[in-house]
């Protein structure tokens, strides 16, 4: 079996630097600005934290989230998740699988979603939810 770092060092790493240049930090750099500028703080913020849809790209945007906590998958999340599928079914309004797992973790946590996916998480209740444009 394949270690994560493994997979990085033989497969990932050279698709990442064609991708983001060659200088790594300063694409973290500027990941870490952009969280700043979103209000994303570090571990122990809980209060202010956001949720983030990292949607798909680059995987840039993870370079600035090492500081980020993940929340875990636990009976609570699960409620809410629950809760969250039952209003779309109502709603007659299906949304993506990772939508409602992110949605139901920011609602549980009192965090809000930045995303610039306006659709996937519009009405849903007790979900604060930021939308981000990506035009400068």
């Amino acid at each position: 079996m394949t270690s994560v770092e493994q997979h990085y060092d033989q497969l990932l790493a050279e698709h990442y630097t064609w991708m983001l240049g060659d200088d790594i930090e300063q694409a973290a750099r500027g990941q870490r600005a952009l969280r700043d500028e979103l209000g994303v703080r570090p571990f122990g913020h809980a209060a202010d934290s956001i949720a983030i849809d990292l949607g798909c790209g680059s995987g840039a945007q993870t370079l600035a989230l090492v500081s980020v906590p993940v929340e875990p998958y636990d009976l609570e999340v699960a409620k809410a998740h629950a809760a969250l599928l039952a209003h779309t079914r109502r709603q007659g309004r299906a949304r993506g699988a990772h939508d409602l797992l992110i949605a139901a973790t920011a609602r549980t946590h009192a965090r809000t979603v930045v995303t610039t996916d306006r659709g996937g998480f519009d009405d849903l209740p007790e979900v604060e939810v930021r939308l981000f444009s990506t035009e400068r």
